[in-house]
């Protein structure tokens, strides 16, 4: 499975700035990844929760990114967090069925 970067702007104290969240392709949608379980003795990471966000992702303006988030969030929000009005219907899903091989040497 690839997995893509996805840069969120994030408000907050200072100036806006970029954070990258990990973003997978899951039953015909992209995903975003906000953090991952670890079993680096079983060799693979699964996502914790996924939060399906297509509609909002949008081509990279020069960032070293391949999706940038076209909804910017609060720092008190954090990366790891949905804006509630971006959520409309089912599209959080905890502990999807998905793994990701983890190189052996990494941990």
């Amino acid at each position: 499975m690839k997995i893509y970067k996805t840069a969120a702007l994030v408000y907050g104290a200072g100036e806006p700035a970029y954070v990258f969240i990990d973003t997978i392709e899951y039953e015909g949608g992209l995903w975003l990844v906000p953090s991952w379980i670890e079993k680096p003795h079983e060799g693979y990471k699964t996502p914790e929760r996924i939060v399906l966000m297509e509609k909002y992702l949008q081509a990279p303006p020069g960032i070293p990114a391949d999706f940038v988030l076209g909804y910017p969030l609060s720092i008190e929000e954090g990366a790891d967090q949905v804006p509630p009005e971006a959520i409309t219907g089912p599209v959080v899903k905890n502990l999807p069925d998905t793994r990701v091989t983890i190189p052996k040497g990494i941990h």
